[in-house]
């Protein structure tokens, strides 16, 4: 079994466990936190890498830090995965938890490149449109990209809708050519 295959068993696994708990938000929240103080405080997610660290130490350590902030089904997750030195493989865990969490809410998350800010309302119908278009919840983020000169192209799922001018003038060369002959 390769390890992205592994990953996502886990994570279905936990995913299962939480859908049957109904702590799938819950799991998702304490899951973001976790890797929220990872990010902060890299030299605690290097300790808990660590093979040269003892087992039983990093359990006592896993305790008292997050003793009031993670659920005790939580920290028994993250001791399975220290016990079978996973801990290093959490992020992608939790990426294939909420891809799990979102297909069963009926959501999906784009991103939105235009070359300049859009104002929330702007995002917002986006979002109610291409909800409709797909029939399922989207959620879109922006991103600036300075290559566009005007428009903007929208990824969801590997799909890219592009409202560039980029693209409209290309339509209209193609149109043009076919046109002619």
């Amino acid at each position: 079994m390769n390890s992205d295959t592994l990953i996502l068993k886990i994570a279905e696994g936990f995913y299962d466990a939480a859908k049957e708990n109904n702590k799938v938000s819950a799991y998702q929240s304490e899951l973001k936190f976790l890797m929220w103080t990872f990010r902060k405080n890299p030299e605690l997610f290097e300790y808990f890498k660590s093979t040269f660290n003892d087992y039983n130490d990093k359990i006592k350590t896993l305790d008292n830090i997050y003793e009031d902030t993670l659920s005790n089904e939580m920290k028994t997750f993250i001791k399975i995965l220290l016990q079978r030195d996973l801990i290093d493989k959490i992020e992608e865990i939790k990426i294939d938890f909420d891809k799990l969490a979102d297909l069963d809410a009926n959501k999906i998350e784009g991103v939105i490149y235009t070359p300049f800010e859009i104002k929330e309302d702007r995002i917002r119908k986006l979002e109610e449109i291409f909800s409709k278009k797909l029939n399922k919840k989207v959620t879109l983020i922006t991103k600036i990209d300075h290559s566009l000169v005007a428009g903007l192209r929208v990824l969801i799922k590997d799909i890219v809708y592009d409202y560039s001018l980029d693209s409209r003038l290309n339509d209209a060369k193609a149109n043009l050519l076919e046109s002619i002959k």
